[in-house]
């Protein structure tokens, strides 16, 4: 939602609640959003089974190991920073650059 919470209609809380639920995602850099969506999984009754990725800058997220097809070192020069440490000045995206 707006607020990044992530929840589930009631038809599709029985396919979480009492269930081993996986999660795939493209990208894992800080682990913010696999934190968010185990979270999701353990508040509707139900237990994180795995992490998988295409992408992941992290070896797990509390405890829970990202499986990923590709890590930092496959990516020559990769790097993460905090977000305080850091100005945006753009944006690109599939329309093209817009600077702020």
């Amino acid at each position: 939602d707006a607020t990044s919470q992530l929840l589930f209609r009631d038809n599709l809380q029985p396919m979480i609640r009492d269930k081993h639920v996986l999660i795939l995602t493209a990208s894992v850099t800080t682990g913010i959003s696999a934190r968010k969506a185990m979270e999701c999984v353990q508040y509707y009754g139900g237990t994180t089974a795995g992490v998988c990725a295409i992408f992941s800058a992290q070896q797990e997220v509390d405890g829970t190991p990202v499986q990923a097809v590709f890590g930092p070192e496959d990516v020559t020069g990769y790097e993460t920073y905090p977000s305080h440490d850091y100005r945006l000045d753009a944006l690109v995206n599939g329309y093209g650059y817009s600077k702020l």
